[in-house]
């Protein structure tokens, strides 16, 4: 093993477990070390005095490792019979465009498997050595020239062009797909030609996973440091790009399409938990952005057609929907709309058409859309106040009184005059479908508010009222965190 540089020749060689003294440029005696580990110079008290590098031997550290020669052709789940198939061709294809995951690139898992052979942690160096191998992979040149300059759209190539054109043609079911050196064959084709056409349910749910984890990438930062800033713009293009093709195929490419349609559906909260995610816990990509960043992020999407695509999309996974799911969608869906990620546009319509069979038009979209995002029901209103401003029990419910049409009960023992919640819980339940006015009851007090209009509380057969107050001294009081006592005067014992 020879040994580059000067200043060695009083450090000592090792692998962690095993040390071995210089002579001259060499090694005093052969170094027995089986690939794949790690060396470094050490002195003598055993400090490291040089980088850590893999063992020289690349053609056993290689086939040890299991690494493939040459550019990565298709995701391991994807075996070369599926290649057979137009799925398992798309999916190869999309592979080929972008490192979509870090964890499944040829540097991340080289490192992996070293890392089990080195007895030190370093994650710094580590970090540096798959940031330095990752620039080896033949997809890294895609990135380099847009990280220089992250302020234009993301890289062109034959796959951004086939979702470019998308819109402008709404991808026929059983249609050509142009790949770079090939094409995909049509049903007519496979069946003239006797060959099986439905995927096999090992490569459909190869194809759900695929994509998944893709799409779980999103929000990953070191897809940022590594490759680009704005990378996952790229990704994610390609990804909705992906699911739209692979669903408007339909039966022509799933013999029974209503059987993945759930599928369809979950994959897309996914995506766009991963991508958007502003509600929670906040850790999709663009919410974890600061203001600037997320301003020209969302300025390189609308370069693209991903927003018209995203929103037939979304108009599709919540076809025939229940409430239930318009609040799992509610925490990503409402930032979605308002930050542009899903608009309806031209062209989807017809691609709407492509993936459910309906024909609805863009404002109908857009109406389904903001319809999802803003829904709430008494049950969900009543759960979400009661965790917010921490009462044990909260029940709304409509009622047609001459002074109020909704009522709250709250468990007993709760102050309806003092507690400062009272006055938040009332202005909330005033604001929520705006009734004239709403009874609150804790045991046997009661109190009703208008919204405009006086206000009347029976506290321990005490009456206590207030001849006018509105909604905007109730915000005064919220802000001054004070109960309604402030404004209820006793009447009568």
């Amino acid at each position: 093993m020879e040994i580059v540089g000067s200043g060695w020749e009083h450090l000592i060689l090792t692998n962690g477990m095993a040390r071995w003294s210089i002579n001259g440029p060499r090694t005093a005696e052969p170094a027995a070390i089986d690939p794949p580990c790690l060396v470094w110079l050490i002195d003598s008290g055993g400090e490291a005095q040089s980088n850590r590098v893999p063992l020289d031997d690349r053609r056993a550290l290689d086939a040890a490792l299991n690494v493939r020669a040459g550019p990565p052709d298709r995701p391991p789940d994807i075996d070369e019979p599926d290649l057979e198939h137009p799925l398992g061709l798309l999916l190869a294809q999309l592979y080929r465009s972008a490192l979509f995951s870090i964890d499944e690139s040829p540097a991340s898992r080289r490192a992996e498997s070293l890392r089990a052979s080195d007895s030190t942690s370093n994650s710094e160096f580590w970090d540096t050595f798959v940031r330095d191998n990752i620039r080896l992979d033949p997809r890294y040149a895609r990135y380099s020239a847009w990280a220089l300059n992250s302020t234009g759209p993301p890289p062109w190539d034959e796959f951004r062009w086939l979702i470019e054109q998308m819109l402008a043609m709404t991808p026929p079911r059983a249609g050509l797909i142009v790949l770079p050196d090939r094409q995909v064959c049509t049903a007519a084709d496979r069946e003239a030609a006797g060959r099986q056409w439905a995927p096999t349910t090992r490569l459909a749910n190869s194809t759900f996973h695929v994509l998944g984890r893709w799409a779980d990438a999103l929000s990953d930062s070191r897809v940022r440091w590594l490759l680009a800033d704005f990378a996952p713009i790229d990704h994610y293009e390609r990804l909705v790009g992906t699911i739209a093709q692979i669903w408007a195929q339909g039966d022509s490419w799933f013999g029974n399409p209503e059987q993945y349609r759930p599928r369809f559906g979950r994959l897309l909260e996914r995506l766009w938990r991963s991508f958007v995610q502003a509600g929670g816990t906040g850790t999709g990509y663009l919410s974890a952005l600061n203001d600037r960043e997320r301003e020209q992020a969302l300025e390189l999407l609308q370069t693209g057609g991903s927003p018209a695509i995203g929103a037939a999309l979304a108009y599709a996974g919540l076809v025939n929907a229940k409430p239930s799911r318009f609040f799992e969608w509610q925490s990503f869906l409402t930032s979605a709309l308002q930050w542009r990620v899903i608009e309806p546009g031209p062209g989807t319509t017809e691609l709407v058409h492509a993936l459910v069979s309906l024909r609805p038009s863009v404002d109908h979209v857009a109406a389904r859309l903001r319809f999802v995002a803003e829904y709430m029901d008494d049950e969900r209103w009543s759960k979400t106040v009661q965790e917010t401003l921490g009462f044990v029990r909260l029940k709304r419910r409509d009622v047609s009184r001459p002074a109020y049409d909704a009522e709250i009960e709250l468990e007993p023992g709760v102050d309806l005059v003092r507690d400062p919640r009272i006055v938040m819980l009332a202005r909330e339940a005033l604001r929520y479908r705006g009734p004239k006015g709403v009874r609150i009851k804790s045991g046997a007090d009661v109190l009703v508010v208008a919204a405009r209009g006086p206000a009347v509380a029976s506290i321990a057969d005490h009456i206590k009222s207030a001849p006018w107050l509105d909604t905007s001294d109730m915000d005064l009081l919220i802000e001054e965190s004070a109960g309604f006592d402030s404004w209820l005067a006793d009447e009568t014992a």
